[in-house]
């Protein structure tokens, strides 16, 4: 999401698309934002509100594929 944003704000955007599908996402594996992912999510940014730390919801919901995949999650 964030890179597709990122190009559509950009002059150009199906040009810059194209070499981000051609040298990036070409070489990633992309994962799926499950059920599972959005309850984790959840409990998760409830869990630092109640502690005072909250975050983003991209960055939760980032977390919370990691979590179900049990894996570090590059961003």
């Amino acid at each position: 999401m964030e890179l597709r944003y990122g190009a559509l704000r950009r002059g150009n955007p199906a040009d810059l698309w194209s070499k981000i599908e051609k040298s990036i996402l070409s070489k990633v594996r992309i994962l799926n934002f499950s059920y599972k992912d959005a309850l984790k999510a959840a409990e998760l940014l409830s869990e630092l509100y109640s502690i005072g730390q909250p975050i983003g919801f991209e960055d939760v919901m980032i977390g919370a594929i990691g979590h179900g995949v049990r894996s570090i999650i590059l961003t």
